[in-house]
């Protein structure tokens, strides 16, 4: 396996199995003489209106072909490509209520999607503050087999800005909270990296034109 880290930010970091390889050369014969790119961007999500609240960053790759700049699809790996998000932070009223999900971006529809991800919680720390409500402080392990953007969501945000806050949950044992979180709450994950072929592997996260580029085409469709 191969871990890409950003520059920006220590908090987010990406996994590729080490089947990516002989998978990107066996869907495209023509990656045997040439080299991938892998294209990363981070962003912070401006959707307050949208009906689930991003809370973590948003993480875009692409793969690129050396020669010709074409896209490479990713897409039904057979081991996953994973991403950990680290120190995620949310304020909620009780955690029986919580129900976040890891996402990715779905293109043609314009929304985000949690379907065919996993999630798992590598770490929680319980925040009790002074009005009832809680403060966690989430490391989530993401898994997906294709490519596209990902972030992690809160499916409740639209919920409690339109009904009133619920009481905080009779309970001064964190560790009693943990357990709750890990049984009961749905978490799903996603991310996705990528690399190539048995060539030279470029990994590209320096390419400052094509990264802004992506950056402007996302904010454009977001704000269409």
């Amino acid at each position: 396996s191969k871990t890409i880290q950003f520059a920006s930010t220590s908090t987010i970091s990406i996994s590729l199995p080490s089947i990516i390889s002989q998978y990107l050369q066996n869907t495209d014969t023509s990656l045997k003489n040439d080299s991938v790119q892998v294209v990363s961007s981070i962003a912070e999500s401006k959707n307050s209106n949208s009906d689930a609240a991003v809370i973590s960053s948003i993480v875009s790759l692409v793969l690129l072909k050396s020669s010709s700049s074409e896209k490479i699809t990713v897409q039904n790996l057979e081991k996953p490509i994973s991403l950990s998000f680290e120190n995620v932070t949310l304020t909620v009223s009780s955690i029986e209520t919580l129900n976040i999900s890891c996402v990715y971006y779905e293109e043609n529809s314009k929304e985000w999607k949690s379907d065919g991800m996993e999630t798992e919680i590598k770490n929680l720390e319980i925040h009790n503050l002074a009005d009832g409500n809680i403060t966690l402080t989430l490391s989530i392990l993401c898994n997906t087999n294709h490519l596209t953007s990902f972030s992690v969501i809160d499916q409740n945000y639209k919920k409690a800005a339109t009904k009133p806050t619920p009481q905080p949950a009779q309970s001064n044992q964190p560790t009693k909270d943990a357990e709750i979180l890990q049984d009961n709450t749905v978490l799903i994950g996603a991310i996705v990296g990528a690399v190539g072929g048995v060539c030279v592997i470029a990994v590209v996260i320096s390419i400052i034109i094509i990264a802004v580029c992506l950056l402007r085409k996302r904010k454009k469709e977001e704000t269409n």
